[in-house]
Order: C-alpha cells, then sequence, then structure tokens
C-alpha cells in the first residue's frame, strides 16, 4: 500500500516533548500508536482540542487515528 496522507502534529513543538515509539494499522485502516510525552499535549491533529497533561514527568499514551488521520481515542 502507498503513502496516502501524512499529518502534523503541531504539538510537537510547544511545551513538554512527545515520542512516538511504534505504529500499527488494524483491519479497518485505523493506525494505533504509542509513545511517551512530557507537559501537556493536544493529542487531537485536527481542530479538535484533546489535552492530557503528564503527572508523573514522563507519561505514556495509545491514540487511535481513523483511516483518515481522525482522533478516535487517546489513553
Amino acid at each position: 500500500m502507498g503513502y496516502s496522507w501524512g499529518q502534523e502534529y503541531p504539538y510537537l513543538w510547544g511545551a513538554g516533548s512527545i515520542t512516538f515509539v511504534e505504529a500499527a494499522t488494524d483491519a479497518d485502516g485505523n493506525i494505533h500508536s504509542i509513545g511517551f510525552f512530557t507537559g501537556t499535549q493536544d493529542f487531537d491533529p485536527g481542530a479538535g482540542v484533546v489535552t492530557r497533561s503528564s503527572s508523573v514527568g514522563t507519561d505514556i499514551f495509545l491514540t487511535t487515528l481513523d483511516s483518515t488521520g481522525a482522533l478516535l481515542k487517546v489513553l
């Protein structure tokens, strides 16, 4: 399968930091990623705002985006 879209995450240059460790797709084309972050981050790559704040300095995250790059969930 070829490259079909990309997504810029503007929060990468905000307060704190975020590191993506692994990403995978499922049978429905959803993209699951896991990594860790510090500070307060907006995990919605679209116009919405879905923030999470690190409670212990560095926290882990799991995100799921649909096949168009829209946020479905963040844990």
